[in-house]
Order: C-alpha cells, then structure tokens, then sequence
C-alpha cells in the first residue's frame, strides 16, 4: 500500500512546475527519509533537475534530515548539471557510514566526476575502489579504462575491460574495447579480441555488422570479413549480414560470392531478387538474370531490369513488342526508357511511332544521342527498310 501511495506522489509531483510543487501538500514531513530522496530520485532520472533541487532545498531546511544523503543527492544534481567541482564538493563531504551500498554510490560518481575534468590519478584512485562493485555500470567501465590509457596503465586495461565485458556482455564495451586496441595499434589483437567475444556475447546480427564497420574503417577488411562470416553462422537468415558481405564482396570483386550473399538474403527477403537479376546481368548472365526476373514482386521495377537485360542482347525487337506495357507504366516518364523504346522501334522498322518518345527526351546525357535518332528517323521515313543504324 506503501508503494502505491508513494507512485502516486511521484506521478502527481512529476506534472507540477517547480513553484507549484514547492507550494504543494507533498512537502510533509509525515513522508520519511526514503519516500524523501525516493522522489529526489525520480526528479533526477527524469531530468527535473530545478525540481529535485527545489525539494531538496525544503529537505535541507529540517533538522532531522540525514547530511550524507542531502551531500549526494545534492552533489548528483551538480553532477548531471556538468557542475562537476561543486558535485565533488558535495560528494567528499559526509560518507556514508552506517551504508555502504550508499558510499559506494558516493564513490563513483565522485569517480565519473574526476573523469569528466581529466584528474586522471584521482580518477584511478576512486574508481579502483568501486569499479567492480554492483553499482557501477558498463559506462563506469569505459570512462576507468580511459583513465587507464592516459596513465599508460595497459596490464590493468587489459584486465578492466575482460571484466567489464564478462560482466555486462555489452556491444557498446565491446565497441569501446575493439576501438581502443585499433588506436594503440593492435590490430590483430583488435580482431581475436572481437571474434572470442561475438562469439561468447552477440545478442543480435546487427552486433557484427556493428563491429565489422570499426574493422573496415581501418582497412582491416579480412578481419571485417572473418567477423562477418562468422555472425553469418550465428544468424543464418540474417539479411543485414548478407548485404554487409555483399558489400565487402564487392570491394573486393568477388562477384560470384555477391551473387551467393544476395541468393541467401533473397530467401529471407523476396525484394532481393532485384539485386540478384541486376547483378546476373552485369556478369553477363543473362539466363540466370531473366530467371530472378521473374521473382521480382514490383512490376515496375521487374519491367525495368527486364529491359535492360534485353539492350545488353541487343534484343530490340523484343523491347519493341513491351510498347503497350510500357505505356501503361510509369516507366515512360523516364528518358532513358523512352530511348531505348524509341531506338528499338527504329530498330524493328517502325519510323513514326519513335519520334513522340525522342521529342520530349530532356536529359544531359541523352540529349545529343535523342538529336541523333531524330536525324536518323527524318532519313530512314524516305529511305524505308533499307535504313539502318
């Protein structure tokens, strides 16, 4: 009943300015010291930092109240408000004690406090006490092992972040990790390290796709590559994985491998039959090319690639015979389609029909070619079937 009666406090409290909350009925001293800081708490989490301070300042006002909890939650507020020498202030003062859960809560925010002005020694010094203590966090873990670093401590930040990583099993610790050995130079180490932990820790696909991207930055695509082979073993069906590899392929020119990746993606995802017909027809395989064709579920776009892979077989009389579909779609806005409409049809002996298609052609780089085919259409309407391109 307790618990309910304090969340409605806080839910009340939380809709009322600062003025009104310190004018309220809230502030009673029936309410003990836990509901007190409880909704200190809140107000802080919730990023009311000028309310929090205002119940504080009445909390301060009674005598009874304990000085060690005002000192943190005070120097908190500070904390969060990049305040961070009057948080240190507060934060020294008063320990806790009779609490040591509460002390060591003091601790590390006095610890984040030193990391956040760049005291390194007193940074080192505060954290080693607390870090591996139930309070702290993965961002604790990160800020002492850039303490570390500064120091040139690397033994202990070797240690720190295996602990760090054991302990939260964190992709942004492991970002953080990976990262930190790539600027120290490492890069092997880098990409063993990534491997053992994917391999341990990976929650979703997307974790090595993440990490694969640090690898790539620094040039380190083999590794890049390993890591995704591997996440691809771990999330078979994993789409994002597979263009990542398509990618990479790519870089690499591994074309027959692009066509693989996009094979497996394709299963998960129809839309990549797209890509696997595109693709097809880029290495000339044009068979292969017409057969994902027909998979393509936008009839726009399997139109489109359909006739691209007939121009690369200079297959005009084909082209010629979609006329009908591609008046009825959207396609014949597009200049580069109504050229190759208008340039199969001469091809196919038609010299009337093409030159509504090339009059109202308008792009750069088809401009010229458009003058061209319409010179040619003037010469072959006398010539007949004896012209040709």
């Amino acid at each position: 009943m307790k618990k309910i009666k304090l969340l409605l406090i806080i839910i009340f409290i939380l809709n009322l300015s600062p003025m009104g909350y310190a004018s309220s009925e809230w502030l009673d001293p029936r309410y003990d010291e836990y509901d007190s800081y409880a909704l200190v708490e809140v107000l802080i989490n919730e990023g009311r930092y000028e309310l929090a301070q205002t119940f504080l300042n009445q909390l301060s006002s009674q005598e009874k109240e304990n000085k060690s909890s005002l000192n943190f939650w005070q120097g908190v507020i500070f904390f969060y408000q990049k305040n961070f020498p009057l948080a240190l202030r507060h934060l020294k003062a008063y320990p806790f004690t009779k609490n040591p859960v509460m002390d060591q809560k003091r601790q590390l925010f006095r610890a984040r406090s030193f990391h956040a002005i760049n005291k390194i020694e007193d940074c080192l010094n505060t954290y080693t006490l607390v870090i591996e203590t139930p309070q702290s966090s993965e961002s604790d873990f990160i800020s002492f092992s850039e303490c570390l670093i500064k120091k040139r401590e690397l033994s202990q930040l070797f240690s720190i972040l295996l602990k760090g990583q054991n302990r939260f099993r964190s992709l942004k610790l492991l970002n953080h990790s990976t990262q930190t050995f790539l600027n120290m130079g490492l890069g092997h180490w880098a990409a063993e390290w990534a491997l053992e932990q994917l391999a341990k820790d990976s929650q979703q696909a997307s974790d090595f796709v993440t990490i694969s991207e640090i690898f790539l930055k620094a040039q380190q695509t083999e590794d890049a590559l390993k890591i995704l082979e591997l996440g691809r073993t771990k999330y078979i069906q994993s789409h994002e994985i597979e263009l990542s590899l398509v990618s990479l392929y790519f870089q690499k020119n591994w074309l027959l491998s692009v066509d693989e990746a996009f094979l497996r993606a394709s299963l998960v995802k129809p839309e990549y039959n797209y890509h696997l017909a595109e693709l097809n027809r880029q290495l000339g395989r044009f068979e292969r090319s017409q057969f994902f064709n027909l998979s393509i579920q936008d009839k726009t776009k399997r139109l489109k690639q359909k006739i691209a892979t007939l121009v690369d077989q200079n297959r005009f009389g084909q082209i010629a015979s979609l006329e009908p579909q591609i008046q009825r779609s959207e396609l014949i806005e597009q200049d580069e389609i109504r050229y190759a409409l208008a340039y199969s049809l001469v091809q196919a002996g038609e010299w009337n029909r093409p030159i509504e298609y090339v009059t109202t052609i308008q792009s750069k780089d088809l401009i010229e070619k458009a003058i061209q085919l319409r010179k040619t259409l003037e010469d072959c309407r006398d010539k007949g079937q004896s012209c040709f391109l």
